[in-house]
């Protein structure tokens, strides 16, 4: 174990046996810090993956974060049906964080977008509007420009992320985009996605 791990882990385990949870609540409650929400995720039995309040105030805060992102809202987007609208909000507004504020070439986000996009197309579209209408004209800049799609090699994050631009912008037919999602070069499973999402 790496000794930065093993201290963390005798720090919390001296919490968990000093500190009632309802302390750190009230203290949190008083002062929205990072480090006391880790406390509390920490000293939680549950996973932190179903501590759905805690995770998204974490995630709100930590747009990088690495260690919970991709576990927590994977089981969020599997429940998209009985999810209040308040929470897929927040849900869209920490996928979108994580774009504009981290790594462009993480695949798993641009997944994630796709999958929102086309639930809350149905679902829920004055929710998606409210938030996407104001980056779809820069977003065709930052991330969907033509340039950056010629001759790419066709992996996942290459899929997801054309998928995307499809969504949201609505791009012709020889755009080099979309002819990522109409390609033969496309495995089965990136196909399957993009048939299934393209909404």
């Amino acid at each position: 174990m790496d000794p930065n791990d093993a201290a963390m882990e005798r720090f919390f385990t001296a919490l968990e046996s000093n500190y009632d949870d309802a302390v750190l609540e009230r203290r949190y409650a008083q002062e929205k810090s990072i480090h006391i929400l880790r406390m509390l995720i920490s000293l939680d039995p549950r996973e932190p993956v179903d501590q759905v309040p805690h995770m998204l105030e974490y995630l709100e805060m930590d747009p990088y974060e690495s260690k919970w992102f991709d576990k927590f809202i994977g089981n969020q987007l599997d429940n998209l049906e009985n999810t209040s609208e308040d929470i897929l909000k927040r849900l869209l507004l920490i996928i979108v964080n994580r774009i504009e504020l981290g790594d462009i070439l993480e695949a798993s986000k641009w997944r994630y977008l796709a999958i929102m996009v086309k639930f809350l197309s149905h679902e829920h579209k004055d929710l998606l509007n409210s938030i996407m209408d104001q980056r779809r004209s820069w977003w065709h800049t930052m991330y969907f420009d033509k340039s950056k799609f010629r001759d790419v090699e066709i992996t996942d994050h290459a899929v997801y992320m054309a998928t995307c631009a499809q969504q949201l912008v609505d791009l012709d037919s020889e755009d080099p985009i979309y002819k990522i999602l109409c390609g033969d070069d496309l495995s089965e499973e990136q196909s399957s996605f993009v048939n299934d999402h393209i909404v």
